[in-house]
């Protein structure tokens, strides 16, 4: 019998939608209210063709509730009423007329400071105000629709989580936070390092009175989001705790996938009470898939038109990072990777079937790898992992789901981030170079129990890297019952 609350889950972007829609399905056979909210923020997520078709199939499936809100066009993109910011110019503007137009003017610079100080102002009243707006859009919302539990897949700082955890705290809606990914603070300092808008030379000086927003080691002095928005977060009293790690917003209860996770997030400096080891429902249908590798793999590389005989060697996706905040990287364009990796990869099409699997935020690498040797694929990352004698990866949060699984990782960190989730672990190697690359694929080409052995020294992590058993549901949903009973 379905329980009588209203479960509402949020996801605000294509890497989080796939957690949550598996959450959102599995919960709706527990509940008699189930929604899944996506919140848009940015232009590139309405321009995805493909995420708005896997939306619409997932619509499809038994009338679900799946509402989408236009986070843009409702914040964003539309004037925002704000009283102070006409009130506040009038007052400038008074001031500037009678005290200072005779002198402050005489120079050009002067000019320029002027205004940029007022541009400044304006800034920062249209960023508080886009942080205002968003929580009392959602306020009103709840208010209108109330629902028993929110679930959410981060609580990292910006205008989308903060304010709607407020709302929540303020109508005593607890928040559950189910993480899709698993980083910690270094993953933010390495992907701000080189984006200028957070160089804190670029911001106001008074940036300096706010110290847990600034990163200060060697030659890298950043803040973790520009100082508008480190006011907005000030004004609208949604400071985190840490607001580098992409978890410390404020939640009831984080439910972790596996002791590994719990201990990764434990060292990062979340608190033990925060954390739940819940395991997660992609884990329970990877250990279904797994325990049906050959049916399953043999469908899949039946529609592909590939030999069953052959074991699946996956690519993973790699995000495009070219002309954004990256470390290094040997190449200067995707198509150099590609065209690279194609090459390095060719000795293993003897022995082995080549699946790539894009990264959602870069579907084209599929499209610029791809080859009549190399297929694309758009299945889901978790269901072709176990089906795998050995998974490419590209410093990517999917390896758990491999340590999981016991399949044999390469991880190519080509943009030399050095993030340390996966470092000194059994059955990952560890490269940074095409010549890496090279040197994993003669080894696995020249000793064929090579990838064996490797799996064989996994076979114990799966106890803790998931939680085994198939009964994860039973435990979500006994958290989500206890908190929203409160």
């Amino acid at each position: 019998m379905q329980r009588n609350k209203k479960i509402e889950i949020f996801a605000s972007s294509d890497t989080e939608i796939v957690e949550m829609a598996a959450l959102f399905f599995a919960l709706d056979k527990y509940y008699a209210h189930v929604q899944l909210s996506f919140l848009v923020s940015d232009i590139n997520t309405f321009g995805d063709s493909r995420l708005w078709q896997r939306i619409e199939e997932y619509k499809s499936k038994d009338n679900l509730n799946i509402v989408v809100y236009d986070m843009v066009n409702f914040v964003e993109f539309e004037p925002i009423p704000f009283e102070s910011e006409s009130r506040m110019m009038g007052l400038i503007a008074k001031f500037y007329y009678l005290y200072l137009q005779k002198w402050w003017l005489k120079t050009r610079s002067f000019r320029v400071r002027f205004f940029s100080i007022i541009r400044f102002f304006k800034n920062i009243i249209k960023v508080c105000g886009l942080y205002k707006s968003t929580y009392e859009f959602h306020l009103a919302r709840f208010k209108l629709e109330p629902c028993s539990i929110a679930l959410l897949p981060d609580n990292v700082v910006g205008p989308i989580w903060p304010p709607l955890t407020k709302a929540c705290k303020k109508l005593n809606i607890p928040v559950m936070v189910f993480p899709f990914t698993i980083c910690n603070q270094e993953e933010a300092v390495q992907t701000l390092r080189n984006n200028e808008t957070v160089w804190f030379k670029n911001n106001p000086a008074i940036s300096r009175y706010f110290p847990k927003w600034r990163y200060q080691h060697g030659d890298i002095d950043i803040l973790r989001v520009p100082f508008p928005h480190i006011v907005a977060h000030s004004l609208l009293n949604v400071v985190p705790s840490d607001p580098w790690h992409y978890l410390s917003g404020e939640s009831d209860v984080i439910a972790v996938d596996s002791p590994a996770t719990y201990q990764y997030f434990l060292r990062s400096g979340i608190a033990e009470s925060e954390m739940q080891v819940t395991g997660s429902l992609l884990q329970d249908q990877m250990a279904q898939i797994k325990k049906n590798k050959s049916a399953k793999s043999a469908e899949i590389l039946s529609q592909l038109n590939l030999d069953p005989e052959k074991p699946i060697f996956l690519i993973g996706g790699c995000p495009n990072q070219f002309g954004s905040s990256t470390v290094y990287c040997e190449f200067d364009e995707m198509i150099e990777v590609s065209n690279a990796l194609r090459e390095a990869l060719h000795p293993l099409v003897t022995n082995f079937n080549i699946l790539v699997r894009p990264h959602p935020n870069f579907f084209e690498f599929g499209e610029l790898l791809a080859c009549d040797f190399i297929r694309v694929t758009d299945k889901p990352t978790y269901e072709l992992i176990p089906l795998s004698a050995c998974y490419l990866a590209f410093a990517s949060a999917t390896i758990r789901w491999a340590l999981f699984s016991s399949v044999p990782v390469i991880n190519y960190d080509i943009f030399n981030y050095n993030f340390s989730e996966y470092k000194n672990r059994s059955g990952i190697a560890e490269v940074n170079t095409l010549d890496g690359i090279t040197a994993q694929i003669r080894q696995i080409i020249t000793d064929e129990h090579h990838l064996k052995k490797m799996s064989e020294d996994m076979a114990d992590l799966a106890n803790h890297w998931g939680v085994v058993g198939g009964k994860n549901i039973e435990k979500i949903t006994s958290t989500i019952d206890r908190l929203s009973s409160q």
